[in-house]
């Protein structure tokens, strides 16, 4: 039998096995095309989002990012049902807890733009710098607490992949959506 007619008969014993390399390549591949296509359908062009996809809210481009996200986590740490579910519990409580402090960040940084606009004395940006100081530590210390809370529950080369995760999913997303944004400039920009 050549190779195709294995692959056509489909049997156990004569499934074709892919080198490591070639295999971990076609992983990193299908995930990638996954992120990639789920970034072009929540940040696509306006114009193809009504035409072919509707409008997308925000929130509802928000949270299948979250689900794509905690999907390749979870195939990333190879976590069963059961560790899945205590992990993802304190996983959102930091995510939330992370969300919440971004958001009184955004606040304080409101109100200094406020106060600018306002020509407001010394005292007040110090004010401003004191809350963003604070606050900067506290995403520290929750980062922290997190990692320790992981540590009971996920082995410590667990916890390295998940650091390592973290900073490329998140690296890997600015680098696609500035990607789209330049591909739709190039778009729209006249000839």
């Amino acid at each position: 039998m050549n190779d195709s007619e294995l692959i056509n008969h489909g049997t156990p014993s004569a499934t074709r096995v892919l080198p490591t390399g070639l295999a971990t390549a076609a992983l990193k591949f299908c995930a990638t095309t996954a992120v990639v296509l789920c970034i072009l359908s929540a940040v696509g062009s306006q114009a193809c989002s009504q035409a072919r996809f509707g409008q997308i809210p925000p929130r509802d481009r928000f949270e299948r990012l979250q689900q794509l996200k905690k999907l390749r986590l979870m195939e990333v740490l190879g976590l069963a049902e059961e560790e899945s579910v205590r992990f993802f519990a304190r996983y959102n409580k930091f995510e939330n807890e992370l969300r919440d402090l971004e958001s009184q960040r955004n606040g304080v940084i409101d109100d200094l733009e406020a106060a600018l606009k306002r020509g407001e004395k010394a005292e007040v940006y110090q004010r401003g710098f004191d809350q963003l100081e604070a606050l900067g530590k506290k995403v520290a210390d929750a980062r922290l607490q997190f990692y320790e809370d992981a540590k009971k529950l996920l082995t410590a080369e667990q916890v390295a992949k998940l650091i390592v995760f973290e900073r490329n999913f998140n690296r890997d997303l600015r680098e696609m959506i500035q990607e789209v944004q330049r591909e739709r400039r190039r778009g729209f920009a006249p000839r």
